[in-house]
């Protein structure tokens, strides 16, 4: 039994999702099965791009989908330098869980 974890960028993962495929496969080759895989597809802010939300959210929609393994994300990430933060992360969070993240980066107190 054993844990894999990998971080999939914004630059790295874009619209191909090869990078996600290839760390599949290297972890399966190594004896690791999908249940203990875990991607973590970093999410940028969307106060530098109002697309990137969404962009996350289609990504891991798709990676859930072909690949079935686990997903988690820094879920405040989305509203980094922003306003009323905790208003745009709970909306996040539920599209996110919505999407497909298994395991989310999140503040319980907040």
């Amino acid at each position: 039994m054993g844990c894999f974890a990998a971080l999939i960028s914004f630059q790295e993962f874009g619209g191909e999702g090869g990078v996600a495929h290839e760390v599949v496969e290297r972890a399966e080759a190594a004896g690791i099965v999908r249940e203990d895989i875990i991607i973590e597809r970093l999410a940028l802010t969307v106060g530098a791009d109002t697309n990137s939300g969404l962009v996350v959210i289609e990504a891991v929609q798709r990676i859930k989908a072909e690949l079935g393994v686990n997903l988690t994300v820094g879920a405040s990430n989305v509203s980094f330098g922003l306003p009323d933060r905790y208003l745009l992360n709970n909306a996040f969070v539920v599209m996110a869980i919505a999407a497909g993240f298994t395991c989310l980066i999140v503040d319980v107190v907040k």
